[in-house]
């Protein structure tokens, strides 16, 4: 499932991770054109099962779902900017073109502050979120309601 609204996106770290500061789902600015995103990441193709307008929209993609390769490999370039364990996982942040992204990784390869990896974003996990279904509602307010004590 994909999400639609940046406020869903933000809520997809604390539920993964239980820490008390949550950990957002990676948000990439950028623009939609003809089932592409491109942000300073480069273009990153968007999954051909959903319509995706064209014009500004942020790149949401969970930390699981974003996969480190090593450095030789194809992707973008990155630099591991922090590690954090929890069990047997580790959320590993990373800096790719001034953007911080967070990825879920096994212990093995073992990564430390300061390697350089690539990163690749899978295409089946993108959702691209415009402008427009940020839909802010009416306050929960009427004349008929009584307030209770």
């Amino acid at each position: 499932m994909r999400t639609l609204s940046m406020s869903v996106s933000a809520m997809w770290g604390r539920r993964r991770w239980g820490y008390s500061t949550p950990i957002p789902a990676c948000e990439i600015p950028g623009t939609v054109k003809d089932w592409m995103h491109y942000s300073v990441l480069g273009a990153q193709a968007l999954p051909a099962d959903q319509h995706w307008p064209d014009g500004p929209a942020t790149l949401v993609i969970r930390q699981e779902r974003i996969v480190l390769l090593h450095n030789h490999s194809p992707g973008t370039p990155a630099v591991v900017t922090g590690i954090r364990s929890r069990g047997p996982r580790h959320l590993v942040s990373v800096s790719a073109a001034g953007v911080e992204l967070h990825a879920e990784a096994t212990p093995s390869p073992t990564l430390s502050i300061g390697d350089s990896v690539r990163v690749q974003l899978q295409t089946a996990a993108l959702a691209a979120v415009c402008p427009d279904n940020e839909r802010r509602t009416a306050p929960l307010t009427s004349p008929d309601w009584k307030v209770l004590a």
